[in-house]
């Protein structure tokens, strides 16, 4: 607290935010966690994952002064930086800390964000979800690398080579044989991996959809749609 009154009486230029938040900021994202790099299967590790930490007070105003420093002119990004100093030192910013800190606490099996973010960033949002969050568009042009089909031309040959792709992950999603992410030697959370497949949200009462998971192995199939025409195919034969 000391260091933001210091820093609110300072000239600081206001090019860039206060250097004491900076400071506390690198401080409060120093401590790690890491492991040995591990090809175990994908839920090896989600016993032993630590919580969701709470972002530092100090950290988190930092980065928010970095964040809109590019969209403010320089008197705007003054009377910004004033405004968060005081927010973190005698405005709400401390008691919201506190609450998060004792939602975090309540919540030692999961993670004290994702209701929130699975509410207000997915479930609650009208949006039509098969054209904003489509995989379509992160996908590269495959035809150049599938030899020309004798039967049924090339967006059927592209369709087929991606669903047999596609069943193949499942399949190691669902026997829990895929390797889990580790980046750096630091295991990621696979849970959602759980709702990749054989989920669905469905559209309910406001203020928020839900999510339906059915058992993977009750439901192989997937389906098919042209022409109108909803087509069940198992890929089990």
């Amino acid at each position: 607290m000391q260091s933001l009154q210091q820093a609110e009486r300072q000239e600081t230029s206001p090019i860039d935010p206060t250097p004491e938040l900076e400071t506390a900021a690198r401080h409060a994202g120093r401590q790690q966690w890491t492991v040995p790099h591990s090809v175990t299967p994908l839920w090896k590790h989600q016993s032993s994952l630590p919580n969701l930490p709470v972002p530092d007070l100090y950290q988190t105003c930092f980065r928010y002064l970095a964040s809109v420093r590019p969209l403010l002119s320089d008197s705007e990004f003054v009377k910004t930086r004033d405004a968060v100093v005081e927010f973190a030192i005698g405005g709400d910013g401390a008691r919201l800390q506190r609450r998060l800190l004792t939602r975090a606490k309540a919540l030692p099996h999961t993670s004290w964000l994702l209701s929130w973010w699975n509410d207000i960033a997915y479930l609650t949002d009208p949006s039509p979800v098969v054209f904003f969050v489509s995989y379509f568009y992160a996908f590269k042009d495959l035809s150049p690398h599938i030899p020309p089909p004798k039967h049924g031309g090339m967006q059927c040959a592209v369709a087929a080579r991606l669903l047999f792709h596609t069943l193949a992950f499942r399949d190691m999603v669902v026997s829990g044989s895929l390797t889990p992410d580790v980046p750096g030697g630091r295991p990621q959370c696979s849970a959602t991996y759980a709702f990749l497949f054989n989920s669905c949200r469905v559209p309910s009462q406001p203020p928020r959809d839900s999510v339906v998971t059915y058992p993977p192995h009750a439901y192989p199939h997937v389906i098919v749609i042209r022409n109108r025409r909803l087509i069940t195919l198992d890929p089990s034969g």
